[in-house]
């Protein structure tokens, strides 16, 4: 769960859509630190979870949460359209500060390729070989329960809001992903990457202390 910061890495700027289905541009968007996530709407363990674990961090921050803006993006672009990452944002009540952005399959590899996800649509069979190649890169993939783990750390009314909004919108084929967690700055800069089992408290700390080390 602690953070460790890459050597000197800069993120490329990039345009996706959000759940508003506007254009959105990784470099347009105003905001000291940016907290970066790989969800997918249809995710039936860590992703809710996911999710909540970056609104509680950010509203652990105070006065500058507002310095901290939120951005998920799908690893399932067949499924995740504009509306239906919209109204999985609003099942978890995710508003002020969040954006949840997809786009093509063609344009969103070479973000995931950017920030070093390892994304895979699996069965059973491939989930395993997805682990073992993700092991071979040095990436993390969260175990199958890690949901346990992750939810764990979360408050009774989160964890069962997470549980609800897994039961309404996961099934079908399961996408496998890593599931860090990236802070970058205003300059594209990757300041920090966290694992998938960080808890909220872990991963406000880790932003309290890069909006420390950035400019007012």
């Amino acid at each position: 769960g602690l953070a460790t910061v890459p050597n000197n890495k800069t993120i490329a700027d990039f345009s996706l859509v959000d759940q508003n289905g506007l254009p959105w541009r990784f470099y347009d968007q105003a905001s000291p630190l940016t907290l970066v996530s790989f969800l997918y709407t249809h995710c039936t363990d860590v992703c809710p979870f996911a999710a909540l674990t970056m609104k509680l961090a950010r509203d652990k921050l105070g006065d500058r949460a507002k310095d901290v803006r939120m951005v998920a993006i799908t690893t399932d672009p067949e499924r995740d359209t504009p509306a239906t990452v919209a109204a999985y944002s609003a099942a978890l009540h995710l508003q002020e500060g969040w954006t949840f952005l997809t786009g093509s399959q063609a344009q969103l590899e070479p973000v995931w390729r950017d920030f070093g996800v390892a994304v895979s649509k699996t069965d059973a069979h491939d989930a395993e070989e997805t682990a073992k190649h993700a092991g071979e890169l040095g990436l993390e993939l969260p175990a199958g329960h890690a949901m346990t783990g992750l939810a764990a750390s979360l408050p009774a009314s989160e964890k069962t809001l997470g549980e609800q909004v897994a039961g309404k919108f996961g099934g079908g084929y399961e996408v496998t992903h890593t599931v860090p967690y990236l802070i970058v700055d205003q300059q594209g800069r990757l300041l920090a990457l966290l694992g998938p089992e960080t808890t909220p408290a872990e991963l406000s700390d880790a932003l309290s202390k890069a909006l420390e080390a950035s400019p007012q």
